[in-house]
Parts: structure tokens; sequence; C-alpha cells
């Protein structure tokens, strides 16, 4: 399991150890939120600078790729196989990962 922390000015950094189908790296960027939810083995967070969504590490069920890649998030959450944020403009949920679980790219 890799575990990710904040370090110096909301720059996340990640130590423990690497698992198969990794994506991505932590940015090297401050964040204004941050999820690894615990025991999983993804990180999401939004960047304090503009409010876009970074995600990297396992991307089993797509929980990494999926990830927007466009609009500004006020706060992330991670689950085990899936993923959630709080789209800024409308305060509404937009989720994206395992779609055996029931979601999937959820706006």
């Amino acid at each position: 399991m890799t575990h990710y922390k904040y370090l110096n000015d909301s720059i996340p950094s990640c130590s423990g150890w690497g698992r198969t189908n990794l994506v991505g790296t932590p940015p090297d960027v401050a964040m204004a939120d941050m999820s690894d939810g615990g025991k999983v083995y993804h990180t999401c967070g939004v960047v304090a600078s503009d409010g876009h969504m970074e995600c990297w590490g396992n991307n089993n069920c797509n929980r990494v790729s999926d990830a927007p890649t466009t609009g500004t998030y006020s706060f992330t959450s991670v689950g085990h196989v899936s993923s959630c944020a709080i789209v800024h403009t409308t305060a509404t949920a937009s989720c994206w990962g395992c779609a055996t679980c029931g979601l999937a790219s959820y706006d």
C-alpha cells in the first residue's frame, strides 16, 4: 500500500510500496484538498492554484484514468474502487470508478 501525506505548503508526497497498474505520480503543486481514503491504492486531490482534479495510483476499475480532466472542484473523497468530487460551480457530485459497484462516471 502507498500512503500519501502533505509536506510543506500542502505539496503531496508518497511513501510505502508500489503495486501493479500504477498511473501518474503526486503532482509537485500545493493541494487545496486531498483524499487517499485510508487503506486504498489511489489518491485524488484538488490543485490549490486553479481547482482542477489530479489523481494517481492504482488504476484498477479506472479509478485514476476516469477522473475528470476539466472543471473546478472544491472537495474530493476516495473509496476503495471509486472516487467522488464536488463540482465547485454547481455543488454537485461527480463520481467515477468501478462500474460493478454501481459508481461509474456519475454526474
